[in-house]
């Protein structure tokens, strides 16, 4: 088991217990103990209750929070205290800043104690709470904008975790632009005549489904988004070049991404800056996909010539004379209403 630390530390125990439960429909649960440890296994029991997450190759390497022994779906959210017992001596701080370099000066004495007592409290996630080894690892090919394959590249499936998904189903009204785009099909439809013609404008007017959907991803390092090299921001305004998480290529556009919250992990490691040792000022953040779902396919199918179209969902248009759905490009550039990008990579370390 990785909670090595906190597994040694002992809960505190009475004629009446000091650790507490409580249970609500709407709010689910909430729990807390309290843990007495040694000194020297204090810092190394906060993270095994917390966990935490750093970049990884293809991923995120997590350490997952501490599972409550009693209700194993409620887990470690926070520390609200820890108190010393039994006191020690007096000790001067710069004697624990010998291989580290604080960014402040720090308080020149503190006192240390014999025993801690950790207030450990718990809570229900709204997610999949799974360890590195639960993740598949793949491989894949993908083709960029000119339609030139990208093979073996890896990936992790992180969406499987620390993820929520929230559908808001909506409606808007579809309109038609004037002689940009021409239809695209390998044989006209019964009836109409429509290959290589232009989409008629004006004419177009009619409200369609079209549901929004919220992807919240939990606990991720800042870097997949402040990146140069971010695969995130690379992906905004296209569509998914292959079937993502049970959705078919084509019917989500990655409308945009919200930053929810930027937090620094509770006990930051430490890193070689300015020939100093300081603590690091990779973050951790909360971040919110917003897709617009299309699941529709065409009436008449079309062959692509650039394996980066994708005829389906969002590249299609509505013909008022059949009421069907018919892929288009661009007369002009060849080009579809939107490219496509591989959603498997907004999950992934930009900078591995």
């Amino acid at each position: 088991m990785s909670l090595s630390n906190i597994n040694r530390a002992t809960e505190r125990i009475g004629a009446r217990s000091t650790s507490t439960a409580g249970f609500s429909l709407m709010e689910g649960g909430r729990a807390s103990m309290r843990f007495i440890t040694d000194e020297i296994r204090l810092e190394f029991c906060a993270n095994d209750l917390l966990g935490n997450a750093v970049p990884l190759a293809n991923g995120i390497k997590r350490s997952l929070p501490a599972a409550h022994p009693q209700y194993p779906w409620l887990f470690c959210d926070r520390i609200s205290s820890i108190e010393g017992l039994k006191f020690k001596e007096k000790y001067a701080s710069a004697d624990q800043f010998i291989d580290t370099q604080p960014e402040a000066d720090a308080i020149e004495y503190y006192a240390r104690y014999e025993k801690y007592e950790i207030l450990a409290e718990f809570t229900a996630r709204p997610y999949a709470v799974l360890k590195d080894s639960s993740i598949p690892k793949q491989q894949f090919s993908y083709y960029d904008d000119a339609g030139a394959a990208v093979a073996n590249k890896g990936y992790a499936e992180e969406w499987l975790r620390f993820t929520e998904i929230h559908y808001k189903p909506a409606a808007e009204y579809l309109t038609a632009s004037q002689g940009q785009m021409e239809w695209k099909m390998n044989a006209n439809p019964a009836g109409l005549t429509l290959q290589n013609k232009p989409v008629a404008g004006g004419q177009l007017r009619q409200l369609i489904k079209s549901t929004v959907i919220e992807f919240k991803w939990h606990c991720v390092p800042y870097s997949f988004i402040e990146s140069t090299s971010s695969f995130i921001n690379a992906g905004l305004g296209r569509i998914n070049q292959t079937a993502w998480n049970g959705f078919a290529a084509g019917s989500l556009l990655f409308n945009g991404v919200n930053v929810e919250r930027v937090y620094t992990p509770p006990f930051p490691e430490f890193v070689q800056f300015a020939g100093a040792s300081v603590p690091s000022q990779q973050k951790l953040c909360d971040l919110v996909f917003n897709f617009i779902l299309r699941d529709q396919a065409p009436k008449q199918t079309f062959t692509v010539t650039n394996n980066s179209f994708v005829a389906y969902g969002h590249n299609l248009v509505l013909n008022a004379m059949d009421n069907n759905w018919y892929y288009v490009q661009n007369k002009n550039s060849g080009l579809p209403l939107y490219p496509s990008y591989p959603f498997q990579l907004l999950f992934s370390n930009p900078d591995q």
